[in-house]
């Protein structure tokens, strides 16, 4: 069964919902699939401070969302015919979100992000370092997600080019295998 979320007799399909653990109930992703009239109305009642619910199954639950002046909405049409409506919170609009379908994926995610962001070259050896690190450090901070893993940095990601720096000084990064050439 598709998850759904409803409000004031307007309903579309839920593609992901994520909450931070400041604010209980709140979302900071919410991401609506449906028609275009269904979408535009269950975000705009959502960003005139009206609650909504989000039903999967048997499970229900209520959910708001931070007024306009602090989340941003975006949307865009479908291919199929469909409409697509994204309402990202303040707080996720100043760092990076990362979403994997699983956890497992979540290290190389992060690692491409880094790779291609940060000044210092990174192996991909050490993809699993630098995750534990970012984890361990709170770089990143697990959002509570409906079916994906979603994770936010609320840290520059150069904090994490330095700590890599002292770690590749201090040999605790992982070693890279050297084949020859020949």
């Amino acid at each position: 069964m598709v998850p759904t979320i409803s409000t004031k007799g307007f309903r579309c399909s839920v593609d992901e919902a994520a909450y931070s653990s400041g604010r209980e109930g709140y979302l900071d992703i919410l991401s609506l699939v449906g028609s275009r009239e269904a979408v535009w109305a269950v975000l705009s009642k959502l960003m005139t401070g009206n609650s909504a619910h989000i039903q999967n199954g048997n499970e229900y639950r209520t959910v708001r969302v931070s007024t306009l002046e602090t989340g941003k909405v975006l949307t865009e049409r479908l291919p199929s015919g469909g409409f697509h409506g994204l309402y990202l919170s303040k707080a996720l609009q100043d760092g990076w979100v990362l979403v994997g379908a699983a956890e497992h994926e979540l290290p190389g995610r992060f690692y491409g992000l880094l790779n291609t962001h940060l000044r210092l070259p990174l192996h991909v050896a050490w993809k699993d370092w630098l995750w534990e690190h970012a984890q361990a450090s709170g770089m990143v901070e697990k959002l509570s997600s409906t079916w994906v893993a979603a994770y936010t940095m609320n840290r520059s990601i150069f904090e994490l080019e330095a700590a890599v720096r002292v770690a590749l000084v201090n040999r605790e990064l992982p070693q890279i295998e050297v084949r020859d050439a020949a």
